[in-house]
């Protein structure tokens, strides 16, 4: 497979929630995106896992003569927040040139100024962005050969000059979006959602209004997870139905279909707590 194909899978795999936790995050993303990018990942040596930095551990140390060269640190997904304080901890203490933080479907890459401060270097996003796009980002950062041989500071130095930190969109990039704003943010008004994603509202509405809006609406569901979303809903007045297509901007019917899909069970719940 190439990389691109190893990307199209994953995210496949992350739509249906697949990996719950860090431990499935980094064995079925990053070790395997690292082996794409011809990692040795099986040498100890070169690609250590639970790397001691102090009295701490950073997931993933990327080395070339023992010395780490790339720090990873790999969280849940959706579970970012808060994270870059920790891993700019660990990598300054050691004065890695490259570190990255990921949930496997947010890639950020930092590097180090010459005043040893990080900055973010690219974000990857690999439901929203092309996949063409991030397997050339991906090859560009973190590619084995370019990293042992330090041509990446060379890259890193032009891609700052050239401030190329942007990325092609996928066409369906919208949905994810609006969807991932709508379910863990406080009701955003439609006025504000258009104006972060420089899109008209009535093209909100169209994308709103799209059958391929109640895949977004899916994927987030079954990574927030079936428990997560039963103990949310548990205590609301409404039914299930009405919360959810009150909160994704679609109505009663539309919002019963994608529950039933995605958790059959919770309509079940709401009906036994109705009774």
């Amino acid at each position: 497979m190439t990389l691109e194909e190893h990307i199209d899978d994953i995210r496949n795999q992350l739509k249906q929630g697949a990996y719950p936790n860090e431990a499935a995050v980094s064995l079925g993303i990053v070790l395997r995106l690292l082996q794409a990018l011809e990692w040795p990942i099986f040498k100890p040596q070169v690609v250590i896992p639970e790397y001691a930095v102090e009295r701490e551990k950073v997931d993933f140390a990327l080395c070339s003569s023992e010395e780490p060269l790339v720090f990873i640190e790999v969280k849940q997904v959706r579970n970012l927040d808060g994270a870059e304080k920790q891993l700019f901890k660990y990598a300054s203490h050691k004065e890695v040139p490259v570190a990255i933080l990921t949930d496997g479907w947010e890639w950020h890459f930092f590097s180090s100024d010459d005043h040893g401060e990080y900055k973010e270097l690219c974000k990857l996003d690999l439901i929203e962005n092309d996949s063409e796009e991030c397997a050339k980002r991906l090859d560009r950062y973190l590619n084995y050969k370019e990293v042992k041989t330090k041509k990446i500071d060379e890259v890193i130095k032009e891609d700052y000059k050239h401030n190329s930190n942007s990325l092609k969109k996928d066409p369906d990039w919208k949905f994810t979006a609006i969807a991932r704003r709508r379910w863990w943010h406080k009701r955003p008004t439609k006025e504000k959602v258009a104006k972060k994603l420089d899109i008209s509202e009535n093209k909100l509405e169209e994308a709103i209004k799209n059958p391929k809006y109640n895949d977004a609406i899916s994927t987030e569901l079954r990574i927030y997870g079936e428990k997560a979303t039963t103990d949310w809903l548990k205590d609301r007045a409404k039914s299930p139905t009405s919360v959810i297509a009150e909160r994704m901007w679609i109505c009663d019917e539309r919002a019963e279909k994608i529950l039933q899909e995605v958790f059959p069970n919770i309509l079940n719940r709401g009906s036994d707590n109705k009774s």
